[in-house]
């Protein structure tokens, strides 16, 4: 028979059909990336209008789709598929945050992705920023959620779900730069005698001397402490980081991965701060006597009767107290404690890679343009040095 092994001619890519079926009705098809989308209409004018209109937002890279994927489903496997293999643990787990604490039970959670707009997103973001007492997260972490709605919208643009980005067009609240208030020195010790003998006090010391991150301090146990060739260092391998509980709205804290690769490390600590640390760790050992449910290798910074690992917001608390005692503002808050740590050690003469290397930053220039703050003396100390130049 002639032309048996003749192959069946195929329509390219994006061109798009329009058949006759045996009921009378004219279908137009049209493939992107896969995925094939119909018209159903017994008028063929109306399926070479929709084709041509299908074209037009193909030629302006706008894929089309009738996709019923709503936004949860995506965000879900966004996670699972383009970020757990790629991004860092902690990321992961705030994007798992915002998905399951916040987008889950928001009214855009069963949209469809493909009929998602821009102004879906933005009164979303807008109800959940904390502003005059309403919404629930900070300016920074609405940020940092439009960043993962964006990208992850923007991939599913990519894969034909969806025709626009509809992140995209949302507009953000102007962050003003906020330079945290440099604590004196005065102000510090009041702080660390307003402590005592406190449980917590140990931490605020560490954090003072060492410029630890209090995800990081909340996360160290007697066992973090140890000794390499005579040289006293906490062993920070982990972080206190919130993750939502499956199947709920609720979250936990729990021992997760720290900010970065270069948080993980061994920092060295003066000998005075040893010796508090090892006189705190023996008044929890009196403790583990009397309370047969003390853990064993408590925190160092744990729950004074059971030793257990207590949460930020309860550190947080005991912060606001002495912060409170000492006359200071609100805006003085414990990681400003940091900024103290890293000024101490460039005053006294540490070099910007000695500093760098203490607050485990990869790159020396955050160390000196976002931590290494220098007051009013000590720039008129710096000033003082060119008469002594000019009298050589």
């Amino acid at each position: 028979m002639p032309g048996k092994h003749r192959k069946r001619s195929r329509r390219g890519n994006h061109e798009g059909t329009i058949i006759q079926r045996s009921d009378g009705l004219y279908r137009a098809a049209i493939m992107f990336h896969g995925h094939k989308s119909y018209k159903y209409s017994r008028n063929i004018a109306d399926c070479k209008a929709w084709l041509a209109e299908q074209q037009f937002h193909i030629s302006r890279g706008e894929p089309i789709t009738d996709n019923k994927t709503v936004l949860i489903e995506w965000l879900r496997h966004f996670i699972h598929t383009y970020c757990e293999e790629y991004c860092r643990p902690a990321t992961v787990a705030n994007y798992k945050l915002y998905t399951e604490g916040h987008i889950a039970n928001s009214a855009i959670a069963g949209t469809a992705i493909s009929k998602l707009t821009c102004d879906h997103v933005q009164l979303f973001l807008n109800n959940v920023e904390r502003i005059d007492g309403q919404g629930e997260l900070s300016q920074k972490s609405v940020r940092n959620m439009y960043i993962f709605l964006k990208a992850a919208l923007e991939q599913a643009r990519i894969c034909g779900l969806t025709r626009i980005n509809a992140a995209e067009g949302v507009r953000l609240k102007r962050t003003e730069t906020h330079k945290r208030p440099l604590l004196t020195d005065d102000q510090v010790n009041t702080i660390i005698q307003a402590a005592g003998t406190n449980s917590f006090a140990v931490g605020i010391k560490i954090q003072a001397s060492v410029g630890l991150r209090t995800s990081e301090v909340l996360a160290l146990r007697q066992s973090s402490l140890i000794s390499v060739d005579g040289i006293h260092c906490l062993n920070v391998e982990y972080a206190v980081k919130r993750e939502p509980v499956a199947n709920t709205s609720k979250t936990r804290w729990v021992l997760s991965e720290p900010k970065t690769a270069a948080s993980k490390a061994l920092v060295p600590i003066p000998e005075s701060l040893y010796q508090e640390i090892q006189a705190s760790m023996k008044a929890q050992a009196e403790q583990a006597k009397k309370c047969p449910m003390y853990i064993n290798d408590p925190f160092i910074c744990g729950d004074p009767d059971t030793g257990d690992m207590v949460s930020p917001d309860r550190y947080r608390a005991f912060w606001a107290k002495l912060r409170e005692q000492a006359g200071l503002p609100k805006d003085v808050v414990l990681h400003c404690l940091r900024h103290y740590a890293a000024s101490s050690l460039i005053r006294s003469g540490a070099s910007p890679v000695a500093t760098a290397r203490i607050l485990r930053h990869a790159q020396n220039s955050t160390t000196l343009n976002m931590y290494a703050h220098e007051n009013l003396s000590g720039a008129y100390e710096a000033v003082q040095l060119l008469d002594a130049f000019s009298k050589q």
